[in-house]
């Protein structure tokens, strides 16, 4: 289920930073990966703020809730597994099984938001700096943003 709920978030950031910025039409002149640095992310959080910080903290926040989730899933599936035997008669040897992780929808959900805070004050930290790209890269960082309807609204 969290993986359906990131979708929409990863998607967003995967076209924002990886597809529209490959545009080799003007004004966006196809920047390299080089090019996005912190500037690209606080040129979208100055500008849009909400939405940016929305974007990025919903991303972190379902992909660490996805974790969380599938974290015990391939614990109790992969890595649990059957632990030594022990006893003294080799006949009646007892196989001792590794105690079943069995996390609550609470505690997962706490994991993931702790993961997630770190994020939050980092993005709270690049918006609150000035921007210091030069102009001709503001203007394609604007070309890039709102290539994507979720900034054009």
């Amino acid at each position: 289920m969290t993986g359906y709920s990131l979708f929409f978030f990863l998607r967003v950031h995967y076209h924002i930073h990886r597809v529209f910025p490959k545009d080799p039409l003007p004004p966006i002149d196809a920047l390299g990966p080089g090019e996005l640095d912190y500037e690209f992310v606080k040129y979208g959080l100055q500008h849009w703020p909400w939405r940016s910080l929305i974007l990025y903290g919903g991303l972190t926040l379902f992909t660490a809730w996805h974790v969380a989730e599938g974290l015990q899933i391939i614990y109790n599936t992969w890595f649990r597994g059957k632990g030594k035997t022990r006893g003294v008669d080799t006949e009646l040897q007892a196989v001792v099984e590794k105690p079943k992780l069995k996390l609550t929808r609470k505690a997962r959900l706490l994991g993931a938001t702790l993961v997630t805070v770190p994020t939050f004050v980092g993005l709270w930290v690049i918006a609150s700096e000035p921007v210091m790209a030069f102009s001709s890269f503001a203007s394609r960082y604007h070309a890039i943003f709102t290539k994507n309807p979720v900034y054009r609204i």
